[in-house]
C-alpha cells in the first residue's frame, strides 16, 4: 500500500451543484504547497480546497483471483441471518 495526499479542489458552475476534482501528490507537503501556488486553480473553482490523506492498493495482479469476503455480523449481535 502506498500512502499519498489528495488536493481537493470544491467548483460550481452558476446553474449545478458542488463537484469535486481532485489531484494526487507524494506528501500532504507537496499537496498544500500546491495548493498556495494553485489557488485559483480555474474558473470553476471557488476557492475551498482540502488536502486529505490517501492510501492507495494496487490493483491485483492478472491471473490472481480477487479474495472477497462478506458477512452481516447479525449472528454475533444476537440477530437472525436470512
Amino acid at each position: 500500500m502506498s500512502v499519498l495526499a489528495a488536493l481537493i479542489c470544491y467548483r460550481c458552475t452558476q446553474t449545478g451543484p458542488i463537484t469535486v476534482e481532485w489531484t494526487y501528490w507524494e506528501s500532504a507537503g507537496q499537496a498544500r504547497q500546491a495548493e498556495a501556488e494553485l489557488t485559483p486553480c480555474g474558473p470553476l473553482c471557488v476557492g475551498v480546497h482540502s488536502v486529505t490523506r490517501v492510501d492507495v492498493v494496487p490493483e491485483p495482479r492478472a491471473g490472481r483471483e480477487r479474495q472477497m469476503t462478506t458477512g452481516s455480523g447479525l449472528k454475533r449481535a444476537g440477530g437472525v441471518n436470512p
